[in-house]
């Protein structure tokens, strides 16, 4: 990247995030470019031994899914397409084939695909004579698909050597009374030469709120054929958030969906790419609100879609159509939540101590410490919003200590100096969005924690009357959340409702490492020992356990 071209974007991003949000991103940007990723990559990516030793593994394999991998052309740099073909003849699981819909309109390209192919039956091209845009592109390509499962790759990224075996494992591997219908990997980028790799992006296994905030899915992503052809086509009317559109429709119809959590698809950055300067394609982040606003209406949920100033992130809110009564049980050093009222803009509510929890009256359970003062006035208002949903149970608040640093946003399990349950990014910045903004993201995590938790009643009593006795009420909350999602209803971080501590003594109650006495570990430990023992599905397996900081595991 020349000087001209950084300059032009330091100021195209300083004119859009403003002063004090340019600097925060530029001290998050920093932040990224520490984590030592290239090593990592190096240190993991797969060897010729072991390319070699799936490709023995395949043949004796019962089932061998044949996977169409769709592609659309658009006057790709010859260089480019030259290095994507070659990173799919270069896999090992071989029972491919790949559809190549070529929309430039001309004949520039057809000489480069025919000798980059080098006589590979399973290579087919399309010249469509026009170009039908990318959604009509690649529609074209998924006509051409014959296999069972439909994949979907751009014309000038790559595939990991081992993307197709991974994903055709994991296919073989289904249960047969639980057949996959959508699978997705992690990725990262590349530079324009296709050698450094940056910016990994290790996502969660299956988190439907997070998909509302941001298209995390992206790549690489399969879709058995069955599935794709009840969704219909990719519609052009969203183009340039159509993946996003399509993505959001597959899941709204699939069954079972499945994540791998290896780096399998590199997704190259140049000048034009969306992927090297999110915001030259402010269209893109139109199309985005309108394809999530779209979702919603779909699956019957009244929402509203706003776009944030991060490109391609949305944040939603769900208006109030009735006020239900929501109890209160304030806990901490005082049990009055009068004080709550001064920030609060919610009337509907009765005050309970913990002692009073049983004899509710409220449609809803509001946990909240006594010295957590509001940052704005709305903020009860936006968790009830998410809670009202049919399919969540709990939502929780960004907690911030005293000092501004954020002490919540959101808990994973297996973390922590206990190996049992951390708060994320404990100790950020409260003005930082953290790893892919995941700190300022509506998004779907195993717990939250017990000093700002609104649960539905129905659910609480579905708990057996939601936290065990003789728990501490930090570590009762944990058991609590992770009872909701044995029962699959989804537990909500709403980064919306921001919450401050006045003190450090509450800290110290709600912090795990402070909080928990050995009874509570004790219990957690052997009630949960099948949850914390293994990678939580909210975070990602390459992420380090220490601290549920979203770091790089040694």
């Amino acid at each position: 990247m020349n000087v001209l071209r950084i300059a032009k974007k330091g100021i195209s991003y300083l004119k859009h995030y403003g002063l004090k949000d340019f600097v925060v991103r530029l001290e998050e940007k920093r932040d990224e470019a520490a984590m030592p990723y290239e090593s990592w990559y190096e240190s993991h990516k797969v060897s010729e031994t072991v390319l070699k030793q799936q490709q023995v593994e395949v043949q004796f394999w019962e089932n061998r899914p044949k996977i169409s991998i769709v592609t659309p052309l658009y006057h790709t740099p010859e260089g480019f397409l030259r290095e994507m073909i070659a990173s799919v003849r270069a896999q090992s699981y071989g029972n491919w084939e790949l559809c190549l819909a070529d929309g430039s309109g001309d004949k520039s390209l057809e000489r480069t695909v025919w000798e980059a192919s080098d006589g590979d039956v399973r290579i087919r091209y399309q010249n469509l004579g026009e170009n039908r845009g990318i959604a009509g592109n690649t529609n074209a390509a998924i006509e051409m698909a014959t296999g069972d499962w439909i994949s979907f790759l751009d014309h000038d990224d790559m595939l990991s050597p081992d993307a197709l075996f991974e994903a055709a494992k994991k296919i073989t591997k289904e249960k047969a009374d639980e057949p996959l219908d959508l699978i997705y990997t992690d990725e990262d980028k590349i530079d324009t030469e296709g050698k450094r790799h940056f910016s990994p992006h290790f996502k969660p296994d299956w988190n439907p709120d997070l998909l509302c905030s941001n298209n995390y899915i992206t790549h690489f992503l399969l879709v058995r054929k069955s599935l794709a052809e009840k969704v219909g086509t990719v519609k052009a009317t969203f183009d340039g958030a159509q993946d996003h559109d399509y993505i959001l429709r597959c899941t709204e119809m699939a069954e079972h969906i499945a994540h791998i959590p290896k780096i399998l698809y590199h997704w190259r950055c140049h000048a034009a790419s969306t992927a090297e300067n999110p915001l030259s394609k402010q269209y893109a982040v139109d199309a985005g609100v309108r394809a999530v606003s779209e979702h919603f209406k779909r699956i019957g949920v009244n929402a509203l879609v706003q776009p944030t100033k991060d490109m391609g992130f949305y944040r939603t809110t769900y208006p109030l159509e009735e006020h239900p009564l929501v109890s209160v049980i304030v806990t901490g050093d005082e049990t009055d939540g009068r004080r709550l009222l001064k920030k609060t803009d919610y009337r509907e509510l009765e005050f309970l101590s913990e002692q009073e929890k049983e004899s509710v009256k409220g449609t809803y359970l509001l946990f909240v410490d006594n010295s957590l003062e509001p940052e704005e006035a709305d903020w009860l208002e936006k968790m009830l919003g998410i809670c009202m949903r049919p399919d969540v149970g709990v939502v929780g608040a960004k907690i911030l200590t005293a000092t501004g640093r954020i002490f919540h946003a959101g808990m994973v399990t297996g973390t922590g100096k206990q190996s049992i349950a951390d708060n994320v990014f404990h100790g950020m910045k409260g003005s930082h969005s953290g790893y892919m903004h995941r700190a300022s993201l509506q998004m779907n995590y195993s717990a939250v924690n017990g000093c700002c938790l609104l649960i539905k009643k129905s659910v609480y009593d579905d708990c057996s009357y939601g936290i065990k006795d003789g728990l501490s009420p930090a570590a009762g909350a944990l058991d609590l959340c992770l009872k909701v999602r044995e029962q699959k209803n989804l537990v909500v971080y709403e980064p919306g409702a921001v919450l401050r501590m006045k003190d450090r003594k509450a800290e110290k109650r709600w912090n795990p490492e402070t909080a928990w006495s050995k009874k509570d570990r004790d219990y957690l430990k052997l009630r949960w020992k099948s949850v914390i023992e293994k990678p939580d599905a909210c975070y990602n397996p390459n992420f380090g356990t220490d601290r549920a900081g979203y770091s790089l595991a040694e």
